[in-house]
């Protein structure tokens, strides 16, 4: 710093360790008219400097740290009146300074490629309120640690926005409004950016009431339909964006029994983009798979707890018992699968309707040996196991293909989530003395 801020090796100190370089008063020897002078802070003023006071004058150029500002000062040598800051990182300032703070003006933070812009008031180095740009969305309101705070609105560019009482960055309060890049409109009351209660509005069909937190009719509320004629309106209890029970009437306020009107049905969920008949199905396949894996849960769990108070406290895990397996398993299983149907056959055979008197004549020997012949009570009840141990990694997997699907049907076009954090970047970094 020393090295860029003196021209010549001439340096006068002042007792305070103040350093002076350039042209002097010529009655106040110890007071610089031009030059450079670095304080015991170290910041460093190149510049002019006012023969009464000594302060550095307008135009004078303050470094600190690798940032550097040019612009006023006032008589206690700080940042007084417009001027313009560019820091280390990039950053750039322009606007009023009091006491050494930006109060009013612009802020350019880079980020990445683009860079964040700010226009409006601050306070303690932290937007007030103003506007906030970044590439892909426009805030302007209120704001607190730099985050929106207060009331606003925010603009996306893909065409979706936010407007009411924001809190910590989201959409918290009464009467806000929220709009989707697909056209969906929520008005109501909003808790961290989700609706609770309020006004739904689609270009097909409108909502009035409760909310899940994934934005959908839950808990009690009235739907009307417009695609239809004549329009229908559904009230009653909701549940993820289905009617459990309620009642529906035309727009004539006649009744209309929408459960068995499967037409009505489809028509209405088409509009959606869903399906009656796909809807049912795989309602009834969720409700068999999690019937199925409960079922084969409690069953490892009595046949567990039998097994660990026979050895004395060891509990054997799901693949001890076959409810689990490997490729290896399954290869044994299969071949145990074909003992198995020898031995049921060997079991058939000595039913005694299958023991006619033409066999026992002409086989005698054979006859007494399938009398003889015991079936493998614990190799089956291994192979019943396995086969448990099969139909709830079915069960998984169904559960997890419906997992997807459904969520593809309820948001198929889901609306990126935007942050407002400024990446890479302290908002920036202030000039005051250390």
């Amino acid at each position: 710093m020393f090295r860029r801020c003196f021209r010549r090796l001439v340096v006068r100190t002042l007792p305070d360790q103040t350093k002076l370089d350039g042209t002097f008063h010529p009655v106040h020897v110890n007071r610089l008219l031009s030059g450079i002078a670095i304080l015991p802070d170290g910041r460093c003023f190149k510049g002019n400097f006012d023969e009464t006071t000594g302060a550095p004058l307008s135009g004078t150029q303050l470094e600190e740290d690798g940032d550097v500002y040019v612009g006023s000062y006032n008589s206690k040598w700080q940042r007084d009146g417009q001027g313009e800051s560019w820091l280390a990182d990039g950053t750039h300032y322009k606007g009023t300074f009091v006491e050494d703070e930006l109060t009013r003006g612009t802020v350019r933070i880079p980020s990445g490629v683009t860079e964040v812009l700010f226009e409006g008031t601050l306070r303690d180095e932290e937007f007030v309120q103003g506007t906030l740009k970044q590439s892909d969305f426009t805030y302007t309101g209120e704001f607190q640690n730099n985050r929106p705070h207060g009331r606003g609105s925010l603009e996306f560019t893909n065409g979706a926005s936010q407007e009411g009482t924001f809190r910590d960055g989201s959409l918290h309060g009464p009467n806000c409004t929220m709009k989707l890049e697909g056209g969906f409109v929520y008005v109501g009351s909003f808790l961290e950016g989700k609706i609770k209660r309020g006004l739904l509005y689609t270009p097909t069909y409108t909502y009035d009431g409760e909310f899940s937190e994934q934005g959908k009719a839950h808990g009690e509320g009235t739907q009307i339909h417009l695609a239809v004629s004549p329009k229908l309106t559904f009230t009653g209890i909701w549940h993820h964006g289905n009617l459990l029970r309620g009642t529906c009437v035309d727009e004539h306020g006649a009744p209309v029994d929408w459960q068995d009107r499967h037409d009505l049905q489809e028509q209405i969920l088409e509009e959606k983009g869903g399906s009656v008949q796909m809807q049912k199905l795989m309602d009834a396949k969720l409700k068999e798979a999690d019937k199925l894996y409960h079922d084969i849960e409690r069953s490892y769990a009595h046949d567990a707890d039998a097994i660990q108070k026979e050895n004395g406290g060891i509990r054997p895990s799901k693949f001890d018992l076959g409810y689990e397996h490997s490729l290896r398993t399954e290869s044994s299983a299969a071949q145990r699968e074909l003992a198995r149907q020898s031995s049921l056959d060997d079991a058939a055979r000595n039913d005694p309707e299958f023991l006619n008197p033409s066999f026992e004549e002409t086989r005698p020997e054979v006859v007494e040996a399938l009398k003889n012949h015991s079936i493998d009570a614990d190799l089956a009840k291994t192979r019943l196991k396995e086969q448990a141990g099969s139909q709830r990694l079915m069960a998984d997997r169904v559960n997890e293909q419906m997992e997807r699907f459904m969520a593809q049907q309820s948001n198929p076009n889901p609306v990126p989530k935007r942050g407002l954090e400024i990446d890479g970047n302290h908002t920036w970094k202030g000039f005051t003395a250390k």
